[in-house]
Order: C-alpha cells, then structure tokens, then sequence
C-alpha cells in the first residue's frame, strides 16, 4: 500500500504544481494583459487629449504653451520621456529611466484648405520597469496562495483517498494476505463507510470487489469441502475396499497401497511398503508379469490376468490382477487392481463338481427315459404286432373276431401315440429333443401319411385328397418328425370333421434365395374362433375343455408338432372360422442344417424299384383292396386315380411293377400302356393289366406283363409278383433278446415268405456269423442287449470285411440321442422305433432292401 500511497502523492504533488503554474501563469497573463490595456490607454489618452495642442502651439510657435504641455505629458502614469522632433525645431522633456520601454510615434499635422501639413512627430517613451516590477510581485503573491490553496487540497484529496480507497484496500489485502483454508467462513467485511449489505447494483467498485471476493470464499469453501469429502471418499474406499490397491513405480517398487492388498499377502502395511511387486510373485508368474508389463508400455493398462501371489507365511494365493499407467509429481506409476479370488476358484472348483454331477443326472435321465420308451414301447409293439397276426389269422376263419382285434391295435395304437406324445413333450421341455436331418424321397413320405391316415378316415366318413403335383422329389430334414408333424394335422382335421373332405396340398416355392417346401391341410370341420385360436398350442390343452370329452386326445399334438417346426426353422399358420372348417399351413426349409443321420445315404437306400408298386385305378374300392393285399406282400404302394396322373407318377417314382385298370374314363388302360412302352425310361417297368374284361392276347400284343381278371385276391397278386422279383430264396438274421418282440417279429418275417434265424445277442449273432456259410441277406437287430448291445455287434459287422456289406435295419424301442446316431451315421441303413411302424412298412423296407442290396451285388 505504501508505494500506491506515494506514487499518488507525487501524482498529486506533479498535478498540483502544475496547476499552480499553470493558474499563476495564467492569472499573471491577465494581468499582464490589463497592463498593456493601461498603456494603450494611456497612448490613447495622449492622442486624444495633447495631440491637438502640442500641433497648434507649434503653428503658433508658442514656446511656452508647448513646454507646459510637454511636461502634462509627463504627469501621465509611466511616461518617462517625451520630444518633438520637427524641422528646424525640437523640445525634449523628461527622462529615461527604465531599462524596459514602450515608445510610440504620433504625427503632428494639420489641415489648410483640404490639405494636410506635416509639422513634425511626437516621441512618447512610457517605462515598463514598474509594470514588471508590479507584475512580479504580483505573481509570487499569487504563487504563495496559490501554493498553500492546492497543499490543502491535496492534503484532503489524501485523506480522502486514505478513507475512502486506502483502508478498504488495506482491508482486502490483509484478509487476502490471511485468507486460509482454516478462515474460508470467515467473510471480508471493510470498514466505515463502504456498506456491503446493499444491492449489488448500488454498491461502488471496492464494495462489489469486496462481494466478489466473498462469493469466491464461499465457491473456495464449497469447492474445498467438496475435495475434502472427495478425498476421504477416495481414501476411505481405497483404505476400506476389499480388493487391493498398490500404487508401484516402473521398477516395481511398493509405493502406497491399502490394507487389503496388505492383508491379501499376509503383511502389515508398513511391511508391504518396504517391498517389490516382484518379492511377493510366485515364480511361475514372472514371465506372465513381464508380458503384462509389455502390454502396459504399449496400451497404457494391462490384464485383468490371474496369477498367484506369496503371502509372508510362504502359502501362494490366487489373485486376478489389472492396472494402468497414471502420472503424480511429474512421474509415471502403476496402479494395480490386485483381487483375492480364492473363493472364486473355491467356487469355481465347486460349480465344476456341480456341473459334473448335473450332466451324470442329465445323463442318468436321459438313460431312465430312454429305458422307459424301451420298456413301455416294447409290450405294446408286442400287444399290436400279436394282434395284426391274429387279425389275419382270424379274417377267414372267424370274422366276427377281426373288429374285436381291431378295437385292440387301434387301442394299443392310440395308447402307443399318448406314451409317444408325453415322451416328447418331456424331451421338448428339458431341451434334450434332436434334430435327425436326411435326405428322403418326398412323394414316398406323402404316399406312406395317405395311406397310413386312411383307417381313421373310413372311421369318421372322411376322405382325402392329395395334391402334390408341386412337390419337389428330395426332402433333407428329420423324416419322422415330418411325418409326426403331417400325421398330427391330419389325425387333427379327421377328428373335427365327419362326412367330409380333408384335402393335403403339397408345393415348392422359393424366397430371398431360401428354397421352401409348403404343407397345407384344410377341413370343413367345425372350425375354431378367436379366443380358441390363442391358446391352440398350449400343451395339455385344446381349444374347448368340451372338446377332450367329445373328440379327446391329449391336446399335445399341435404343441409338439410346432416344436418340431421350429427346430426345422419353419413355421406354422391357422386360419380358422367356426363352423367353416380350419387350414394350417406349415413351412419347412427343403434342406433343414446339415445332415446329422443319413440312412438313406448308400446304395440299397430308396431303390424304389424294389419296394414300390404303383396302382392305377379310377375305382376307390379297388384302389384300397390292391394296396392292402400289396402292403401285406412287403410293398409300398402308390395310387393314382386316372391314367393321367398314373403316367406323371410312373415318370416320378420308377415303381418297380405298375398295376393297371382297363375302364378308365378318359385315358383307358390300353392307352396308358402303349404310352408307358413307347417312353424309353418307362418300357422296362412290368405292368399287370387288371380288367373285368377278358382280353388278355390285345393287352400281351401292347406289352403287358401279366393279366389278371377282376376280382383279384392276394395269392393271385403274390403269385405273379413273385415273377418280377429275384429267383434266391432271401435269408433274415434276427438279433432280439426279448422274446416276445423276436416272436412276433420272426412270424411276420416267416409269413412274408423269408428264413429267418434268431439270436439273443450280439455275441450269439457273432457266433452264428462265424459257423455259417452262407451269410443272411439282411440283419435286423435290436440295440438294448445284454453281453454285447447292439452298437457294439454293428461296430464289429462294419470291421469285418466278410460282413460289412449286410444290410442292417435297426429296430428299437430305445429313444436314441444325437451321439447314438452319429455313432450309428453310415453303419445301418434304417432305424425303426418300436411301435412307430406298421407290419406293411416294415416288411416293405425289408424287402425293398434285401431286393436293391441282391441286384447290386448281381450286377
């Protein structure tokens, strides 16, 4: 404050001597001025008042008169001197006695008759030594009070400086000199008469200083208290948190750390400050360590990474530990993030032990429901399979039987489906349901539904039609569970609907490069509404209560069949409107992922010229009696209801034999045959002409095979089947332990014509391999057998290079895994599930078989 002090006195010191000049010199100009106005005037005077006379006297040449004048002059203030300088005369009077004058010159003239005479000139000399003498004195009288004026001036403009700037200054400054951390609530107030309690729009500058100095105490006390609460925030997580934290220079070196890092490797903090990161790693770690360390230089931070570290006591502690480059002082350290993860491994150790002891559950569940389908399935494939034989058995000698055994396969069927259905919907639930994808003739599959669908059909009055002109001829999806999804739309529709019609259509369409294969069936049945529709695939559940005890079931079907849908990566659609019928809509890939389990894969796979007979028939009757005594024969069958559609089938399917009606409107019989022996593809196929017509010797000069007259029965048809298919008598090894499934399977083997030899197990079927000869044309077995199961009797077929080429079909009521395929994939050419399957299926499969296994090996 003191230099401000001074420098605004000299300041006011410099101000005040120039103004004290400068209003001195100012005020001695005037005066000056006004005594040069007094000597003007008083030239003036002598112009006015003796010019007159001084030049009259000369006229008169009054010497007298002109001397007295002279000396008037003279009496004026400040003339000194004064002459008359004239030709030929002159008066001087006075004396000059200043060193300073003012002489000023007047002519002495006067005017005769217009004219003007010059007499001569008066000389005035007035002194200014008195003037200045005057004004000097004047002026240091002026200076003097001038002087003592601005000292008293300046001496109240200091004061005022002093109290009104220089105490609230000195004020700011000794708060600012003592303003603390410890005093930020301490306010600066100033002294008398600043007021700092009024509006900030009215207070003058130290004032709105001195507010703003203490709005930025109160920004200082809130920042600083906020810091302090920051900082013990910081401190106290970082003292108190349970992972630990070490702060550590380049070279390793402890630098601060928190107790948990401390209590982490067994040491006080004070212990821990004394040590290298590097002491305490194990050494197993190290090189771990320096490749953290690398990536710390190159990324700024590294892990996190587990590694162990040493406590005091020598045991070695699991940590996971990660950090980051962060500057202090100029400096750069390492923060490290060290966690104790003991429990964690604990827990890790514990959760695999878990883990281990769920999958030996999983695995022990999987192995209970697998055993439950075998045991469950197994008697009633036996109750079904004794009651098709007896069934036929019964058919001609005692026919009031056969519908008694037919409540009996359509119950065992029926309760076959429930155990089948609850099987499933447990196997979607648990997540363990598996997608078997293969490659399977599409048309065979519709054929095989149709055909299979037509009991419940006649029970309900119903018919069906399929269209499949669309449909493509190659199918790569799980095969059973499209025909499980099929089988269900359709047990569905038959079941709503009576005296109706129930129509299949099948097409191919393609979308965004992805190829789809469209299954739609529609009813005319009773339809659903709104409120029906939203809960139609809720397991256990159908769209009335009502409806379980009219039309029952389980309300699982359509649970289950969209499961498999959506495992395929398709999709499902209703439309339904009541008592107007019900059209689903379901679309699957017509490749579905990859192929897992591919039984149709190696040659002897759908050879359907071995297995197939295509019936064409305008007559419906006729078309049912031939397919069934067909299906018992061991065939597959395909039906076309015009000479049309029997010609685009036979180009499709290439059947093995074609059986073909005469009277057929349209297209008759004679002209379906000559077109089927013009084709080149098609002349080799054998056709059986069937009329009620005798005209054998027209149908043999077409090309007709055979020629048989309506009605024809079974033996007939066997009989002349028998012509077309290989001459050897085919041999059948049945591997089986239960008995009363290799009972029945046996007499449905024998009954189809074949020899068939048993064996209870693998080990026996090995033994009987060895001693015989001749090999068996084709090998069924089971796979859930004692002393040697079933995969492993297929795994020493496959290695021995004298049995690798029989024919195996699998035929099993175990429920097999993806694993059980796999291992399976390439070594058996079909898996049946007991119960799945009709007496037809199997034998045609059979026999379609042993039939392309014999031609290849012929040819």
């Amino acid at each position: 404050m003191r230099s401000i002090a001074n420098r605004l006195a000299i300041y006011v010191l410099l101000l005040g001597m120039l103004a004290i000049s400068g209003l001195t010199g100012l005020q001695l100009f005037f005066d000056y001025k006004n005594e040069l106005n007094d000597v003007s005037e008083r030239f003036h005077q002598v112009e006015k008042s003796f010019l007159a006379g001084l030049t009259n006297s000369l006229l008169t040449y009054d010497e007298t008169q002109l001397q007295l004048q002279l000396v008037g002059l003279l009496n004026i203030k400040g003339v000194e001197y004064v002459s008359i300088i004239a030709e030929g005369q002159s008066s001087i009077q006075g004396e000059q006695k200043s060193a300073e004058i003012l002489t000023q010159f007047y002519p002495l003239k006067y005017q005769y008759h217009e004219e003007w005479i010059e007499l001569g000139q008066l000389q005035v000399i007035i002194g200014l030594d008195k003037v200045y003498h005057s004004l000097f004195i004047t002026g240091l009288r002026l200076l003097i009070t001038n002087l003592i004026v601005i000292l008293f001036i300046m001496a109240g403009i200091l004061w005022l400086f002093r109290y009104l700037i220089g105490r609230p200054l000195n004020s700011i400054i000794l708060y600012m000199h003592d303003l603390d951390v410890g005093n930020l609530d301490q306010a600066l107030v100033l002294p008398s008469p600043c007021h700092m309690d009024i509006e900030a729009d009215k207070q003058n500058e130290l004032e709105q200083v001195a507010s703003a100095i203490n709005r930025m105490r109160l920004t200082l006390l809130n920042s600083y208290q906020t810091l302090q609460e920051s900082e013990n925030y910081n401190r106290t997580l970082i003292e108190e948190s349970p992972i630990g934290l070490v702060l550590s220079d380049i070279d390793g070196n402890i630098i601060d750390t928190n107790l948990a890092f401390a209590l982490i490797i067994g040491r006080t903090i004070a212990e821990t400050l004394r040590i290298k990161i590097i002491d305490v790693t194990t050494s197993d770690c190290l090189n771990a360590d320096k490749a953290q360390l690398e990536n710390l230089k190159q990324n700024g931070r590294y892990g996190p990474y587990e590694k162990c570290l040493i406590r005091k006591n020598g045991e070695s502690v699991p940590v996971r530990s990660s950090g980051l480059f962060i500057q202090k002082n100029q400096r750069t350290y390492i923060w490290s993030c060290v966690e104790d993860i003991t429990e964690q491994k604990q827990a890790e150790e514990t959760l695999q032990k878990a883990r281990l002891a769920a999958e030996e559950a999983s695995l022990a569940k999987s192995q209970f429901m697998a055993n439950m389908s075998h045991e469950l399935r197994t008697p009633l494939n036996a109750i079904i399979g004794y009651s098709e034989i007896l069934k036929d058995e019964l058919q001609e000698t005692n026919p009031h039987l056969v519908s008694d055994l037919d409540r009996i396969l359509f119950a065992g069927t029926h309760l076959l489906g429930l155990i089948s259905d609850i099987l499933n919907i447990a196997k979607i639930e648990s997540g363990r349901m598996e997608l078997h994808v293969e490659e399977f003739i599409l048309p065979e599959l519709i054929w095989e539904i149709s055909a299979n669908i037509q009991p419940l059909l006649k029970e309900n009055h119903n018919q069906l039609s399929v269209q499949a002109d669309n449909a493509p001829s190659i199918m790569k999806a799980d095969v059973n569970k499209v025909r499980q999804i099929l089988l269900n739309l359709l047990n569905n529709a038959n079941k709503f609907s009576e005296y109706s019609h129930i129509t299949l259509k099948v097409w191919q369409h393609t979308t965004e490069q992805v190829r789809w294969v469209v299954f739609q069936v529609i009813d005319q049945g009773i339809g659903m509404n709104t409120d029906q529709l939203e809960q139609l695939f809720a397991a256990f559940s159908q769209a009335d209560s009502s409806m379980t005890r009219r039309y029952g079931g389980t309300g699982l079907g359509l649970t289950i069949a969209r499961s498999f849908i959506n495992m395929m990566h398709g999709h499902i659609n209703i439309e339904s409107e009541l008592n107007q019928g019900s059209t689903f809509t379901v679309t699957l890939p017509l490749e579905v992922g990859e192929i897992i389990s591919s039984h149709a894969s190696t040659p002897v796979n759908i050879n359907t010229q071995s297995q197939l007979v295509l019936v064409i028939d305008d007559d419906n009757a006729t078309q049912n009696l031939l397919s069934n005594h067909l299906q018992k024969l061991g065939y597959q069958v395909a039906t076309a209801g015009s000479g049309e559609e029997g010609l685009r089938l036979a180009q499709q399917l290439r059947p093995r034999v074609i059986t073909l009606d005469v009277m057929m409107p349209d297209l008759d019989g004679w002209a379906v045959l000559s077109r089927l022996k013009a084709d080149s593809e098609l002349n080799n196929i054998p056709v059986i002409m069937l009329s009620i017509v005798e005209d054998k010797n027209y149908g043999y000069a077409l090309g007709a095979s055979e020629y048989l007259t309506k009605p024809v029965n079974r033996e007939q048809l066997q009989t002349v089947l028998k012509k077309y298919q290989l001459e050897h008598c085919l041999h059948i090894m049945v591997v089986e332990d239960d008995k009363t499934a290799c009972t029945i399977l046996v007499q449905i083997l024998q009954r189809a014509g074949w020899i068939v030899t048993v064996a209870r197990n693998g080990l026996e079927a090995l033994r009987i391999l060895e001693q015989r000869t001749q090999l068996p044309d084709l090998i069924v077995l089971d796979l859930m057998m004692p002393e040697m199961d079933g995969f492993e009797l297929v795994q020493r077929l496959r290695d021995n290079h004298l049995w690798r080429a029989i024919p195996l079909v699998v035929l099993t009521a175990y429920d097999l895994s993806a694993e059980d395929r796999a291992q399976l994939h390439g070594q058996v050419e079909v898996i049946f599930q007991k119960g799945t399957y009709s007496r037809e299926q199997l034998l045609a499969r059979v026999h379609g078989l042993v039939c392309a296994t014999t031609e290849i090996n012929l040819h």
